[in-house]
């Protein structure tokens, strides 16, 4: 349901939807850097896997692993590679058919978080790697700042 109220210049909007708590993990490591994650809308799995790979070759990435974040068209993904935020928030910005709320909130917050547990519409899968013979600059140990929120379920 929503509700659009404007008045002159000012407008006030409400919306009600189904929604759930999930947990997250963020991109900021303990020395500043952030490692890249990706979030993908609309897209197969081999489109993903197409996508990423061009990106990866482009900018001399390391291994990326590509996960199933709810049903066939939706993934994130993941590469453990320590950029600072300006370029963590380019080679995003490059890469063709990001969710672009995801940019956007990444943007304002200066991290970008994706989901780790089930909306409750099916179970994060993984659909399998992009191998590199670029080495990992992130223990992927040092990824673990989790966060827990609420988001709007499919």
């Amino acid at each position: 349901m929503h509700i659009r109220l404007n008045y002159k210049k000012l407008g006030f909007f409400v919306s009600l939807s189904w929604s759930t708590q999930v947990q997250g993990i963020n991109s900021d490591l303990p020395d500043g850097k952030h490692f890249l994650m990706w979030d993908f809308d609309s897209l197969e799995c081999e489109e993903v896997f197409d996508t990423l790979k061009k990106v990866q070759q482009y900018f001399m990435l390391p291994a990326i692993t590509v996960m199933q974040s709810s049903d066939s068209r939706h993934h994130h993904a993941y590469c453990f590679d320590g950029n600072s935020f300006e370029r963590t928030q380019y080679i995003l910005g490059s890469t063709p058919h990001v969710d672009p709320m995801y940019l956007k909130f990444g943007a304002i917050r200066k991290y970008f978080t994706l989901r780790i547990t089930d909306k409750k519409i099916g179970p994060i899968t993984k659909c399998g790697v992009i191998p590199s013979a670029v080495i990992e600059s992130v223990n992927p140990m040092d990824a673990n700042h989790m966060e827990t929120y609420w988001t709007k379920r499919l």
